[in-house]
């Protein structure tokens, strides 16, 4: 939250009910103007809902995208391929040449033709797709790309987001220069 990468959504409008066995879902009434949430239980009757029960949270990609970009020390402003799903994060010598990074944000089952945007994406030769799992992604990986999973490389740390670099730069190895 206080990073800005977790903001309030609107509040849920149903609420699992917590003083019944039954643990039935109830719609949220909103009395007094406003100013108190309700439930009603088939067994205790109307309940009143404590506000911070209804409070929702959504997640802003773009936000960690910017922070990504800071941590990473990068390049070139953050720019999205994608809106909302895919974002350039900028550029950074790893592994011994520049490469571009990337973040695609949600699902990651199938990642060809996000992929297939990347490869098409101007002027970058070599680079790293962080991704929230990366698990079986379903696709072909082009050679020049490396998925990374992106829990395996950040760390929070009280207001600051980290990232280990030299794990990145490791998935580069046998891609980097000869040394002479």
């Amino acid at each position: 939250v206080g990073l800005g990468i977790l903001r309030d959504a609107e509040s849920a409008t149903t609420v699992h009910c917590n003083n019944c066995d039954e643990g039935h879902s109830s719609d949220v009434v909103w009395i007094a103007g406003g100013r108190r949430a309700c439930i009603a239980c088939t067994q205790e009757g109307p309940l009143d809902v404590e506000p911070e029960r209804l409070r929702q949270w959504r997640f802003d990609t773009e936000r960690l995208a910017e922070l990504l970009a800071d941590a990473l020390e990068l390049a070139g402003p953050v720019r999205p391929v994608e809106p909302g799903r895919l974002w350039h994060l900028g550029r950074r010598r790893l592994a011994g040449r520049f490469r571009d990074l990337f973040l695609l944000a949600g699902e990651t089952d199938n990642l060809s033709s996000d992929l297939q945007k990347l490869l098409r994406y101007g002027g970058w030769t070599s680079g790293a797709v962080l991704v929230p799992r990366a698990g079986d992604s379903g696709a072909d990986i082009p050679k020049k790309l490396r998925i990374v999973d992106l829990g395996s490389v950040s760390h929070l740390a009280g207001e600051q987001l980290s990232i280990d670099l030299e794990y990145i730069a490791d998935c580069f190895a046998d891609d980097a220069p000869a040394m002479t």
